[in-house]
């Protein structure tokens, strides 16, 4: 088996995760978002779409980008974590394969869509195999809160390969589920880093404020919210969950805020992007008062506001970190990605629920905003993802 497999020894892209699935995430933000563009003014790639545009475009940024940036993250992290060695090399190579296998079926071979589910959920499974038996080996049982996150996308891609067999409502259950665990795992993810970075990088006695009830309720409301908001038609409940979840976050937020994070773009991208979930979570309540805040804007309040900018400032900077690099001193064009991804997110949310008159225009704009920020990231970070750390030491 080895012998049929590329030698990568000496390819530093796969000496750890997150430098092949940041390098294929990054690089699949602009090439998705570009198709997404030009199908979404008229533009048509393949004629043997079998589903609808707007499923594809959801599936490839839940299941493709957002997926490809978790893995990179926790394929890096659980090692920190649990000391233990995580994939590299052929290792790396075979959980990174499915991914891409999947990607190219569902831009190029888009009639056969299920083996691109299936794809999907080989990566899926294997990763999850990747993550969790160092957890359970070094008995971090506080860590299978994110392997649980990870065991219910597998279970939002088995929707997917439902509806890819005829089970229509299979793609809504799946997007919206998979978005909402993505959001999970941000909310998760960035309880644990954001205070912890703020405190560290401002450059100044500062104490973040938490409070483990606090973070209780804040899990408690929005798991609730979302299984309400997927899988039943109780709205009105959803929308109460959905606001006690923005009330007890936005506590916790305020208990982080310093001034000092406007100096450092690492840190107030990782603010304003909890930000922009808290107030997509607040969009999710106010719509019951019908004014013009729709389901689809309040969700990509979170995605393109909370994901987007969290998981572009996550991979600027462990991919400093871990490249043996200043995480205080990032490549010049990455304050300018996160800005333009931040304007991004007025064209798709505020700008179409203020004058919904112009949706097409404000969602163009965003779409090419997207596009010319993750290309900068691209751009910037592609050496340091593919040339070894600079320090001489192993990852």
């Amino acid at each position: 088996m080895n012998k049929m497999l590329p030698n990568l020894a000496d390819r530093a892209i796969f000496n750890l995760g997150f430098r092949i699935f940041f390098a294929s995430a990054a690089v699949y933000a602009v090439i998705s978002m570009a198709l997404w563009l030009f199908v979404y003014r008229g533009g048509v790639f393949s004629t043997h779409m079998s589903i609808a545009p707007q499923y594809w475009h959801g599936h490839e940024m839940v299941f493709g980008y957002s997926m490809a940036v978790v893995a990179g993250f926790l394929l890096t992290a659980v090692g920190n974590w649990t000391g233990k060695t995580m994939p590299s090399g052929q290792r790396l190579y075979l959980i990174w394969l499915p991914w891409l296998f999947a990607r190219i079926i569902f831009i190029v071979l888009p009639q056969f869509l299920w083996l691109g589910v299936l794809a999907d959920i080989v990566f899926t499974i294997l990763f999850l195999i990747s993550i969790t038996k160092p957890v359970i080996k070094t008995k971090q049982w506080r860590q299978m809160g994110i392997v649980s996150k990870i065991i219910l996308m597998l279970i939002a891609n088995l929707f997917c390969l439902a509806a890819t067999l005829g089970w229509q409502i299979g793609w809504y259950y799946a997007l919206y589920l998979g978005v909402f665990v993505i959001i999970g795992l941000v909310l998760t993810i960035g309880r644990r880093v954001t205070p912890f970075f703020i405190s560290r990088g401002v450059g100044y006695a500062f104490e973040p404020r938490n409070n483990h009830y606090i973070d209780r309720i804040s899990l408690v409301s929005f798991v609730i919210f979302f299984l309400l908001e997927v899988f039943t038609s109780q709205q009105l409940l959803a929308s109460l969950c959905a606001l006690v979840c923005a009330l007890v976050q936005a506590w916790r937020l305020q208990g982080w805020y310093t001034q000092g994070i406007w100096k450092k773009p690492l840190l107030w991208s990782m603010f304003v992007s909890m930000a922009c979930i808290v107030f997509g979570q607040l969009m999710y309540f106010l719509r019951i008062f019908q004014f013009g805040i729709t389901n689809s804007l309040a969700m990509h309040m979170m995605a393109v506001g909370g994901i987007g900018i969290l998981s572009l400032s996550m991979m600027a900077r462990v991919s400093l970190g871990h490249s043996g690099r200043s995480i205080h001193q990032p490549p010049k064009t990455v304050p300018w990605a996160i800005g333009l991804l931040s304007v991004a997110t007025v064209f798709r949310v505020i700008l179409p629920w203020l004058m919904p008159q112009h949706l097409a225009i404000w969602i163009i704009h965003a779409q090419i905003l997207w596009l010319i920020a993750f290309f900068l990231l691209s751009v910037s970070y592609m050496n340091i993802w593919r040339t070894p750390r600079i320090d001489g030491r192993a990852g």
